[in-house]
Parts: C-alpha cells; sequence; structure tokens
C-alpha cells in the first residue's frame, strides 16, 4: 500500500494512504480553493443537490420548517348517537395524539356525520373537549349551532380549530353535545353518516 506523506506547514504531518483496490480508479480533485469533505467530520456543504431517491433514514422533527405536519391521527364512528339533555354529554368520538414538542400545535378536525331531530324547532350545540394527560375534559371550543326548523332535518360537522396545547403529554380529543333549544331529541350522528375527528400535529 503506497502513502504519501505531507509535512505540515509549522507542525505535524499528513498522510495520504492508497487502499489496496482492483483495477485504477481515478480520484479527481476540484480546480478551485476549496476544503474537501470527510466521512467522520463534522461539515457544512453549499451549492449541492441530492437526487431524492438516494436520501434514506429519517429527517428530525426539529429540523423541519413551521407548518410542517408532523404526525396525523384520525378516529371515526358510524354508529348512532342521540340525546334529550339540555346539558353537555360526551359523543363516543375520541381521538389522542402525542405532541413532539411542547412549542407545536394541534390542528383539530371535525366532519361529517348526519345530525338530525325528532322535534321541530330544536337547536343543537356541538363543543370540542380536550383531555390533557388524563386530567380530566375541559372545554376548548363551542363549535356550531344547528337549528331544526321541522322534524328530522338533516345536517353534518363541519369544523376545525387550531390549539395549543403547551405540552408533550398524551391528549385526548373528544366532541360534546346536548339540545340547547326546543324540546325532544338530537342526533350528533344517526345511523346514515360517518363522522371522523382528525389531529395534526404541527410544527411551530
Amino acid at each position: 500500500m503506497a502513502s504519501v506523506v505531507i509535512s505540515g506547514d509549522t507542525s505535524g504531518s499528513v498522510t495520504i494512504t492508497a487502499p489496496a483496490v482492483a483495477g485504477t480508479p481515478t480520484l479527481t480533485l476540484p480546480t478551485a480553493t476549496d476544503t474537501l469533505i470527510g466521512r467522520a467530520t463534522t461539515d457544512t456543504l453549499t451549492n449541492k443537490s441530492i437526487v431524492a431517491t438516494q436520501l434514506t433514514g429519517t429527517i428530525a422533527s426539529a429540523r423541519l420548517p413551521t407548518g410542517s405536519v408532523l404526525q396525523v391521527v384520525t378516529a371515526t364512528i358510524s354508529s348512532s348517537i342521540t340525546t334529550s339533555s339540555t346539558s353537555v354529554v360526551a359523543s363516543t368520538l375520541i381521538a389522542t395524539i402525542t405532541p413532539s414538542s411542547a412549542t407545536n400545535k394541534i390542528f383539530v378536525l371535525l366532519n361529517g356525520g348526519g345530525i338530525d331531530s325528532n322535534s321541530s324547532n330544536n337547536t343543537q350545540t356541538t363543543y370540542m373537549y380536550r383531555n390533557i394527560a388524563s386530567a380530566g375534559y375541559s372545554l376548548l371550543s363551542q363549535m356550531e349551532v344547528f337549528f331544526f326548523p321541522s322534524g328530522n332535518a338533516y345536517g353534518g360537522h363541519s369544523f376545525n380549530y387550531l390549539d395549543s396545547p403547551t405540552t408533550t403529554s398524551s391528549i385526548s380529543y373528544q366532541p360534546y353535545y346536548k339540545v340547547s333549544g326546543g324540546s325532544g331529541s338530537v342526533w350528533f350522528n344517526n345511523n346514515s353518516g360517518v363522522v371522523s375527528l382528525t389531529l395534526m400535529e404541527i410544527a411551530a
């Protein structure tokens, strides 16, 4: 194995060693004043591009730009859920997410469903509750109000909320609902609908 030893300007030396290889490979040095990059050294690359198919591994979430979606969790229900209560009652729809950073936000989306009433002039109000680290549910936001001018009216959920929970503990989100006007029953979901609750962690 051939080696070339180059003395340093003031002290020490650098040894360049040719590996034992078959054939005659060529190493071309750049025609510029530059610094070579080492495999085990810490370096900063500039003016470089890498073909996407050559990338492997993962990128730490802390390295992603603000606004990036870091994880997505979705829960759905298709069963019929109804109440005649004028006090809030919990739906059976729950989605849980654990943020990777306390500064990140959680984008909450509630969609779909079959909102219904069996009585004229009923009003239904739906709320979003949040439970951090199993400490108990608390009101996050009042979401929507539906007025049913006639019995058996039909509607659907459409809600989004950008939450700032400032935690890395597990967070559960759960819609609650009630009859807020009129009498009779209202449905958070009837048998003809599917309600989805989607949580997205957004990089801050």
